[in-house]
């Protein structure tokens, strides 16, 4: 799943904020936004991502 959250991250930025973005495992000094998404398992288990 974290893979799947890399990848709607990465897609929010293109194409909501219109920029290109790399995913760092290391803190940043720049802006940071902050969102979340909902997410639902097959076994209908939810969750919110931040």
């Amino acid at each position: 799943m974290l893979e799947s959250l890399k990848e709607a991250a990465k897609n929010f930025c293109i194409h909501q904020i219109g920029a290109s973005c790399e995913i760092k495992d290391a803190p940043t000094n720049k802006r940071t936004l902050i969102a979340y998404i909902d997410v639902q398992t097959q076994d209908q288990k939810r969750y919110r991502v931040i």
